[in-house]
């Protein structure tokens, strides 16, 4: 669960401005931690290749997300989407040290990335 710190209105109700999460352990995209704010950190990535994951990509939806961890972490979309055409359920592999990249959604089932 994340620690929100403001909320905002959106096209989708209220989301929380920011917020800071744990990437799963072990990693994978069917238990990884959604995300649901506009600014995401992912603060604790216990392990290389824990992950995070985007809600279902619905147009006009965007996120940043941020790894602060000390490890690597993968970044899935949801089930049976993907990201910039890559293949259905591919994740993005994130480094660790606060790299971090937008994902905007244009397209139902698709995210874009914003670097």
């Amino acid at each position: 669960m994340g620690f929100g710190t403001q909320s905002a209105s959106s096209i989708t109700g209220t989301r929380v401005l920011t917020d800071e999460y744990t990437a799963f352990a072990g990693g994978g995209q069917a238990n990884a931690v959604v995300v649901a704010a506009f600014r995401n950190y992912i603060t604790v990535v216990a392990t290389t290749n824990d992950s995070v994951k985007l809600p279902t990509a619905v147009v006009n939806l965007n996120f940043f997300i941020k790894n602060k961890g000390v490890n690597s972490m993968r970044l899935f979309p949801n089930e049976t989407e993907n990201f910039d055409g890559l293949a259905e359920n591919a994740h993005i592999d994130f480094p660790a040290g606060g790299v971090g990249m937008m994902f905007v959604c244009y397209t139902v089932g698709v995210w874009e990335v914003e670097v």
